[in-house]
């Protein structure tokens, strides 16, 4: 949503899919059990949902010739996967995450993922990473899958018809690139892949998400239920406000190339400067007797333009708030339950080499309420100019470009306006207007939305105490004018990442459980996998 949305996403949050229900459904009386959206690690789903572009696949993959069916890569229970349809299965899979992270600028187009280094972890590079990834997900679709089986669950009309759905959409690119489904199939994903390949592969991702949304259905919890979840993980789900005040030192670091006397020196050096910075972080801490006399005695420290830098600014450097729970020294001593107003502490934070002292003032919880809201996407498209254009030429473009984006969704408002201002008359502008991909198919629609995700102008106008459902106003953020459509308050912040994190917990003990039932039938044979994906 425009580029100055916070990349503030977790690895596992994006795993996540959402099986979606309309805010009607999810309100209830108070007190009662709730059920709404759950997300589930699971991306099988993504076979089912998405289909890739003809020969996009090609970009990320590179598979030349004849996979042997023979070759079995996975078994759960009764249910085997060869080479052809693992190789299928990677394609998918990795071109999901190729394309979720690429756009939060982890993945560039000219990354090499077979030689590049993973962000989450650098051990393996991203064509392992996605290896990986895509054994886990298939490992846990084949139990689901199963237990589908076992569970007597067939084939629905709704099932059918995102099958046929899927087959419309090949057709389209089939017609598109003048070739038949088995062309399709064979070019887009590997020799030897065919339509029957696909067919299976769909009705066991269909019957394993049919299973998960059964269980999940079950998902439901109690305002207490929900409370004492928070209460056991509230480190977790607090934000913190606090001071700190950081003094650096240098660490030594042996160095061949210098003589032994040198380094000598180099480490005497570096054990003098982490005492000297000990040293003023406990003579500071000595000094501040409340919140007001760390402030001053920080700012006092600071050289006469660095104050006068910091008063045209009007900041505050020293004062931290929303901080969550980080999971080292600081995050402990603020999480800590014990934890009053006015207690303080100077820690040694070898990673950022820095003696850091911190003065606590408060913890909250997360109390105000989500939002659901519709909005079209009117992105401010990057200006061309020449090379050799001025700064003033470059300024005029990119003004020029950002008065057509604001004309553009001004055009959308009037539109909204003489089509009666009602949530009808929005959703009906979306698919013609909007920038946004991920909410073109839903008609702009974001559900629980939170705060300090989308931007400041954004938030000043959606969050207003005075905010009511019809309203409408186009927002400027940095990269889009945002036309919003305000729907609904839904729950209190706390109360909805409670629930998320207690459904997720119960979800991944189910996980478990049936992966533990099937483990005797389990078997994997790594060869054969890297084979199917390297042709």
């Amino acid at each position: 949503m425009g580029k100055d949305q916070k990349n503030n996403i977790t690895q596992d949050e994006e795993f996540l899919l959402t099986n979606k229900k309309s805010s009607k459904q999810r309100k209830t009386k108070k007190g009662a059990a709730k059920k709404r959206e759950f997300p589930v690690f699971t991306v099988f789903c993504v076979v089912v949902g998405v289909l890739l572009t003809a020969f996009i696949v090609q970009s990320i993959l590179k598979n030349n010739g004849f996979y042997d069916r023979k070759k079995v890569v996975m078994t759960v229970g009764d249910t085997t996967i060869n080479a052809v349809e693992f190789s299928y299965f990677y394609n998918q899979t990795a071109n999901y995450y190729y394309t979720l992270y690429s756009q939060y600028g982890l993945i560039q187009e000219s990354t090499d993922i077979t030689t590049t280094q993973c962000s989450f972890d650098t051990t393996k590079t991203w064509a392992e990473w996605f290896m990986d990834s895509a054994v886990q997900e298939l490992h846990q679709t084949l139990c689901l899958y199963n237990e589908a089986v076992k569970n007597n669950i067939a084939v629905t009309d709704e099932m059918q018809s995102v099958k046929t759905e899927r087959y419309e959409e090949i057709d389209a690119l089939c017609e598109e690139y003048n070739i038949s489904r088995s062309q399709y199939f064979s070019t887009s994903y590997m020799n030897g892949f065919n339509e029957k390949d696909f067919e299976r592969l769909l009705d066991i991702g269909l019957l394993a998400e049919e299973q998960r949304e059964a269980v999940v259905d079950k998902y439901v919890y109690t305002d207490e239920q929900l409370e004492e979840y928070y209460e056991e993980n509230k480190k977790t789900f607090d934000r913190y406000t606090y001071r700190s005040k950081a003094f650096s030192y240098t660490v030594y670091e042996e160095d061949s190339s210098k003589t032994e006397e040198e380094n000598a020196k180099a480490k005497a050096a570096a054990e003098e400067s982490k005492a000297a910075a000990e040293k003023s972080a406990d003579e500071f801490l000595a000094s501040v007797t409340d919140s007001e006399s760390f402030k001053v005695a920080a700012y006092e420290l600071l050289t006469e333009d660095q104050q006068k830098k910091q008063d045209e600014e009007g900041t505050d450097p020293t004062l931290v708030t929303d901080a969550t729970y980080s999971n080292n020294e600081r995050g402990e001593w603020l999480a800590d339950e014990a934890r009053v107003e006015g207690d303080k502490t100077v820690i040694d934070d070898t990673d950022s080499k820095q003696y850091v002292v911190l003065y606590y003032i408060s913890a909250q919880r997360l109390e105000y309420d989500l939002v659901n809201l519709k909005h079209i996407m009117i992105n401010i498209e990057d200006p061309e100019t020449e090379d050799d254009a001025t700064d003033e030429e470059k300024e005029a473009a990119e003004q020029a470009a950002k008065e057509a984006a604001k004309s553009k969704a001004d055009e959308v408002y009037a539109k909204f306006v003489d089509n009666g201002s009602t949530e009808e008359a929005f959703s009906e502008l979306v698919a013609d207007y909007t920038n946004d991909t991920n909410t073109v198919q839903t008609e702009g629609l974001l559900e629980n939305v939170k705060q300090d995700t989308y931007g400041t102008e954004f938030d000043e106008w959606v969050f207003s105490s005075d905010r009511k459902s019809g309203d409408c106003t186009i927002i400027e953020t940095a990269s889009a004018y945002e036309v919003v459509y305000y729907l609904e308050k839904t729950v209190p912040c706390w109360e909805y990442d409670a629930e998320l994190g207690k459904k997720s917990d119960d979800w991944q003990a189910y996980i478990e459980e049936i992966e533990a039932s099937y483990e005797e039938t389990y078997v994997y044979n790594q060869n054969n996998a890297e084979l199917s994906i390297k042709g």
